[in-house]
C-alpha cells in the first residue's frame, strides 16, 4: 500500500475532480479509474478482485436453452 500522505494527497485531488466533473459522470469515472493503479502491486487486492476469474454465461447454465 502507498504511504498515507500520498493517499491523503490523492483524496484531495479526487475531491476536486468530483466537484469539477459532478455533471459529467462518464468523464469522472473514466478519470478516477484510469488514474488509480496503486492496487496493481497489492497481492491481497489481486487475490480478491482477480479479473480473469472463470465465469459462465447465463445461457450455458443447466436448465437454460438457446433462444429462451
Amino acid at each position: 500500500m502507498p504511504d498515507m500522505r500520498l493517499i491523503e494527497m490523492w483524496a484531495d485531488e479526487y475531491l476536486s475532480l468530483l466537484k469539477k466533473y459532478r455533471n459529467h459522470p462518464s468523464i469522472l469515472f473514466w478519470t478516477v479509474n484510469n488514474e488509480m493503479k496503486f492496487y496493481d502491486n497489492d497481492p491481497e487486492f489481486r487475490s480478491i478482485y482477480d479479473v480473469p476469474r472463470p465465469f459462465k454465461f447465463s445461457h450455458e447454465k443447466p436448465g437454460k436453452h438457446k433462444g429462451t
